[in-house]
């Protein structure tokens, strides 16, 4: 059974790799195609980190409840990171300038990608 300090754990870990991947790619897009292109991804990489941070508040926030509860919290807690998400990423792309949309979407896919390479992350 996993314990309450574990959830809390696995949510940080999540989070950390996300800043992890947004700083490494940040990092190398603003060296090959400069400060642009940096902030850029740096801007998309918010765009999945934040939402992210709000999901695992909501959805693991559930101690000892009924499994429907957490599922519910669940479900909430992931349509509200989409939304989210969404809106970050139009805000971002209708409010700043200059702006380079792709490489917003290249640090929106580097922080969800880096979710894949999570369970490389040893305790």
């Amino acid at each position: 059974m996993i314990q309450d300090s574990d959830r809390l754990h696995i949510a940080v870990k999540v989070i950390l790799v996300q800043v992890l991947a947004a700083i490494l790619v940040a990092g190398i897009v603003f060296a090959i195609k400069g400060w642009i292109a940096g902030y850029s991804v740096l801007l998309g990489a918010l765009t999945g980190i934040i939402p992210s941070m709000l999901f695992g508040f909501i959805a693991f926030r559930s101690y000892n409840q009924d499994a429907g509860v957490i599922l519910g919290r669940f479900y909430s807690g992931a349509i509200l990171k989409y939304v989210l998400a969404a809106a970050l990423f139009g805000l971002i792309i209708y409010n700043v300038k200059p702006l380079e949309p792709v490489m917003v979407l290249a640090g929106l896919i580097a922080t969800q990608l880096a979710m894949v390479f999570l369970p490389l992350v040893r305790r």
